[in-house]
């Protein structure tokens, strides 16, 4: 298993004795700049080109009068925060108002299970239920039929619900998004102007998010921890098609934590408590082992904790899973029979109980990073290799940031370089790789 991010030191790279590692190859580099040029040289104009078009859109929306205006409040803010609370004032200026959130679930939950006469229950998962919302955050909602009622085929529930939304003045902008993986209906509520999403045919959101919240309320440095580095990876547009979600960056966090011994392995903490079975999978925990966080460590600790190991981490060969509890060998747990016993009972189990062969866990992605619950899901499988290499390269400046004695000394300074100078940083380093890889292909050429 991987060592524990709070085992380094010093952030990898730009001088300090350590090495920058190329996300395609694991070339060592002394320098982002060097290690950019390289990869621009070395693997193909694609990747070139994709990563110049992530660095335009971040430009662009760096340049933004709404990103200059989220710049300059932010700034402001910062500059009034008394000590301490530098922190907390990001946390305030991004995060939505989980009051405005709840009141919106009442209103929806009431109107939908009264327009279908009692015969259904609506349940929140999601951000609301995690506690991790942002500003723009959509509520996400799991329509189901009620025990007491005969039961509702999905499809029906789908186009009533469907029907009633578009009939309702308290909703706009209704789409039915049919031919997804979990079919979903995305609309807006107008009184609060929240973007809503349901679904009637995966309830596996509720439990995984409730697992998520109840984490949360464990320790405020947890929750803090995790709403920064959402506001962080939303800002850097790490978050996106093609990149992450918000729920693979919350996988993550946690194995971080397993890693640093401040959460045991979801293995552990179903290991005290019944099993919670839904078609197959066991649901089931208990945090009451969770141990109490030292009060020497601070939510900066974290951060720092959590950039410096995935910088280091190789995706190409690991797996990131948060039931064993850290950072594995992918082809050595899921490459061969009988590495990963849970995952392979899992698997028979879920057959049983659909009837259907479940989906293997997606081991040719670029990166692997498994759910905490449902072992053959691989909730990385839309990370890109560039957004890969992209997210490397953040996370390589980041750790260097929450090293810099000068910088965390001035809070308000840290943070706004986290949130927006940072990006200023990988445009400057892409402009220089550019150059240099420009200069490589003129001298080939001339050879």
């Amino acid at each position: 298993m991987s060592a524990s991010a709070s085992e380094s030191t010093s952030p990898p790279g730009d001088g300090d004795g350590n090495l920058v590692l190329c996300m395609v190859c694991g070339a060592p580099f002394q320098s982002t700049q060097d290690c950019l040029a390289h990869a621009l040289l070395k693997h193909g104009s694609k990747l070139q080109k994709q990563l110049r078009k992530r660095l335009n859109a971040i430009t662009t929306i760096l340049n933004s009068a709404q990103s200059q205006s989220e710049r300059h409040e932010l700034r402001e803010a910062l500059e009034k925060s008394k000590p301490g609370g530098h922190l907390r004032t990001v946390l305030n200026i991004f995060a939505v108002d989980l009051e405005k959130m709840k009141t919106c679930f009442e209103h929806v939950r009431n109107c939908i299970e009264k327009e279908m006469k009692g015969k259904v229950r609506v349940f929140p998962f999601g951000s609301l239920v995690t506690g991790l919302a942002l500003k723009e955050s959509d509520l996400d909602l799991f329509v189901e039929p009620n025990g007491n009622q005969p039961p509702l085929c999905h499809q029906y529930l789908y186009n009533r619900t469907s029907y009633f939304l578009r009939s309702s003045k308290c909703f706009a902008d209704v789409n039915t998004i049919r031919h997804a993986s979990v079919p979903i209906i995305r609309c807006k509520h107008q009184l609060t102007g929240l973007n809503i999403d349901f679904n009637m045919s995966n309830p596996n959101g509720i439990f995984n998010s409730r697992f998520v919240g109840e984490l949360m309320l464990r320790n405020e440095r947890i929750r803090e921890l995790s709403l920064f580095l959402k506001i962080w990876a939303k800002k850097l547009k790490l978050i996106c098609n093609g990149g992450m979600t918000s729920y693979c960056l919350i996988s993550l966090i946690i194995v971080n934590l397993q890693v640093n011994r401040i959460v045991p392995s979801v293995k552990q903490l179903q290991s005290l408590c019944p099993p919670v079975i839904l078609s197959g999978v066991n649901f089931a925990y208990s945090l009451d082992l969770t141990p109490p966080i030292t009060e020497r460590l601070t939510t900066l600790d974290l951060l720092k904790n959590f950039f410096i190991y995935y910088s280091t981490v190789n995706f190409d060969k690991s797996l990131l899973s948060p039931f064993l509890g850290g950072c594995v060998d992918k082809e050595t747990t899921l490459g061969i029979p009988g590495g990963f016993p849970e995952y392979d009972e899992q698997q028979k189990l879920v057959h049983d109980a659909t009837g259907e062969p479940p989906h293997a866990f997606q081991l040719d992605r670029v990166m692997c990073v498994q759910d905490p619950f449902e072992l053959n899901r691989n909730v990385a499988k839309s990370v890109s290799i560039a957004n890969l290499f992209y997210f490397r390269q953040c996370l390589v400046l980041a750790a260097q940031a929450c090293s810099d004695q000068e910088l965390t000394s001035q809070p308000e300074k840290l943070y706004d370089y986290l949130l927006f100078g940072l990006a200023d940083k990988l445009v400057a380093d892409k402009i220089v790789a550019d150059k240099r890889w420009q200069i490589q292909c003129q001298i080939e050429d001339r050879s």
